[in-house]
């Protein structure tokens, strides 16, 4: 991260700013924007799930039962999220008016040869932060009923039941919180596409203004 910061603050090579890498998109999402955006729907999973788990655990419900309710759901359901994100993606990046993804494609400059990522990327990277939490979430769902659909018992792994009991609810927790922190994301998506459309609709009318 720091390599990258330096070869901005240079100005010597803008093309960094511009490579698919995670470290570039924890750079365009600093931790500013990931802890506004992720905070409100991250707290709210955490704590939906904790009084999923103590609720369930105290009425001894089969935690076996509920790993594989939760994992049909979330394998069931993920995709038809991840397919709405990556929707709002496309609409972003193929039907905006040319002139206005120029507008937000500026690279703003702080300083000497500090060059910062403009607002068409902040957006893009809101958008792809919310399909990689989604597409993880599934992977770990689709790999959770892979191993369920092997239907092995506590003895053939060689756990007692309170241990597997245990496992059960960790892998219950985890599942959960990517799920639910997921769903809470929509939100955030939705209204980054809003203020997109909004940003288009105010340019096309200043430029009708203009044009009189």
């Amino acid at each position: 991260m720091k390599d990258l910061e330096m070869a901005y603050k240079e100005g010597k090579d803008i093309k960094s700013l511009h490579k698919g890498s995670l470290i570039n998109l924890l750079y365009i999402l600093n931790p500013k924007d990931l802890v506004s955006l992720s905070k409100s729907p991250l707290i709210l999973s955490i704590a939906f799930t904790i009084c999923y788990c103590i609720i369930s655990f105290t009425q001894n419900l089969n935690s076996y039962t509920i790993l594989s309710e939760i994992t049909e759901t979330t394998v069931s359901l993920l995709p038809n999220l991840l397919g709405f994100t990556l929707a709002g993606l496309t609409i972003i990046v193929a039907f905006g008016n040319q002139e206005y993804l120029e507008s937000l494609s500026n690279l703003e400059i702080s300083g000497e040869k500090l060059f910062k990522p403009s607002l068409f990327q902040r957006i893009i990277a809101v958008f792809t932060w919310s399909v990689l939490v989604q597409s993880f979430c599934l992977s770990f769902g689709y790999i959770i009923k892979l191993a369920l659909s092997l239907k092995l018992t506590s003895k053939q792994i060689v756990l007692n039941a309170p241990v597997s009991t245990l496992v059960n609810y960790l892998t219950i927790f985890l599942l959960l919180l990517l799920f639910l922190y997921s769903l809470f994301l929509i939100p955030k998506t939705i209204l980054n596409v809003f203020m997109f459309g909004q940003g288009h609709h105010l340019s096309v009318i200043i430029k009708k203004r203009l044009n009189k």
